[in-house]
């Protein structure tokens, strides 16, 4: 089973020196291990890549947010013995041309 967490940046209370740290997501024998984390914005995508070739993409808008120390949301059933290879962010176009430089060369002197 793949699942995805959606957790606001700093959403958590600063902790101080000698304190247990902070719950991220709870783990179980059903959901496995966390083995990745990604930080996306709301008009990116997500894309899962199995290690059978199947790869499925979803905007990160219709992810579920939820609240912390939770077990996360399902997004893709896996069969038995298949695997996540990758999970990759597909970085929205508005987010693109934001961050590129603008193509316009300089006019030369003649």
């Amino acid at each position: 089973m793949a699942s995805e967490k959606e957790r606001k940046l700093f959403s958590t209370a600063l902790k101080k020196r000698g304190g247990k740290g902070v719950l991220t997501m709870k783990t179980t024998d059903k959901i496995g291990k966390m083995i990745t984390i990604k930080e996306v914005v709301g008009t990116d995508d997500l894309m899962i890549i199995r290690d059978d070739g199947v790869l499925i993409r979803m905007p990160v808008s219709q992810i579920r947010s939820i609240g912390r120390a939770t077990q996360g949301v399902k997004l893709i059933k896996l069969a038995e013995g298949t695997k996540v290879s990758a999970i990759t962010r597909i970085i929205s176009e508005e987010e693109k041309t934001a961050d590129e430089p603008e193509n316009n060369p300089e006019p030369q002197d003649a």
